[in-house]
């Protein structure tokens, strides 16, 4: 009776051991596949130009630069160009042009754009 209830524990055991490695295997492996599916491309662009006062108001307009760049890009690699997956914009900079012209600025932006890639 005793030796029934030992033999049944480790059937019980193996099973379990058994399917908790083939769970963790499946989930390994879709983690995997899922992360192939998420290609992107990353743009990065600079964007300067000069206006003759203090105050600016500069509509941005890199995105459309830069899904120009992306969709080249994914036509080269066979793929489609999807939708922006993040776009932040790093170094923003107003100096004046020169010393001789102080109340010309030079305004420089340097944007990135990443999209998303579908096959």
């Amino acid at each position: 009776m005793n030796n029934s209830k030992t033999s049944s524990a480790w059937v019980l055991g193996i099973c379990l051991l058994l399917g908790l490695s083939a769970l963790g295997y499946l989930l390994g492996d879709a983690a995997i596949r899922y992360k192939e599916y998420e290609r992107t491309v990353t743009v990065k662009g600079l964007s300067e130009r000069e206006y003759p006062a203090d105050i600016v108001i500069w509509p941005i307009q890199f995105t459309t630069a830069a899904r120009a760049i992306g969709l080249k890009f994914a036509n080269d690699s066979n793929s489609t160009l999807g939708k922006i997956r993040k776009a932040s914009q790093g170094q923003f900079s107003i100096e004046p042009r020169d010393t001789n012209n102080p109340q010309i600025k030079k305004v420089r932006v340097v944007s990135t754009v990443e999209y998303y890639l579908s096959d």
